[in-house]
């Protein structure tokens, strides 16, 4: 717990300043997690939702990464095969439109597009973390990028789903 006010401390102690790019980075890895769990309630798919879940978990790991009580960066390498190959799976369920989609076909499909737009955010905010930390694990960035991909793979099967 922080001593001054307007700062807070991290897990391990150190003090910083509310406004200090950690705390921006937790705040929307922990947007992105919240997010995905209003989705993984209204899904009816089982398969979005144990994706989802073990999504939720992997955000848990890239904020040890981000306050420095962590460190998985194998972890993150395993992270990222089993995310890539889902999303190969999941294309070869799903026919991608031709352009631009509009959400609301259920409200399952609304939720994982927010979800996607949220981990987008968390994806550009990590990365100006990322540059400011050069020992970051560059593979973290990589897994969180394609959590994107995947949501939006989700989005259309829940989207053909609802037609």
């Amino acid at each position: 717990m922080a001593k001054r006010a307007g700062f807070s401390s991290l897990l391990n102690g150190m003090e910083l300043p509310k406004s200090d790019l950690h705390f921006e980075v937790l705040g929307v890895l922990d947007e992105c997690s919240a997010a995905m769990a209003m989705t993984r309630c209204t899904s009816e798919d089982a398969e979005t939702k144990g994706a989802l879940k073990t999504m939720q978990e992997d955000l848990s790991s890239l904020m040890g990464l981000v306050v420095g009580v962590a460190s998985t960066k194998s972890n993150f390498e395993e992270r990222l095969v089993w995310i890539e190959r889902t999303i190969v799976e999941l294309k070869g369920k799903v026919s991608a439109p031709m352009g631009f989609i509009v959400p609301g076909e259920s409200v399952s499909e609304a939720n994982l597009d927010f979800a996607r737009t949220v981990a987008r955010r968390a994806e550009r905010t990590l990365a100006r973390f990322a540059e400011l930390n050069l020992i970051f694990d560059p593979i973290a960035l990589q897994y969180l990028n394609r959590v994107s991909t995947l949501l939006y793979l989700y989005e259309l099967k829940a989207r053909n789903a609802a037609r």
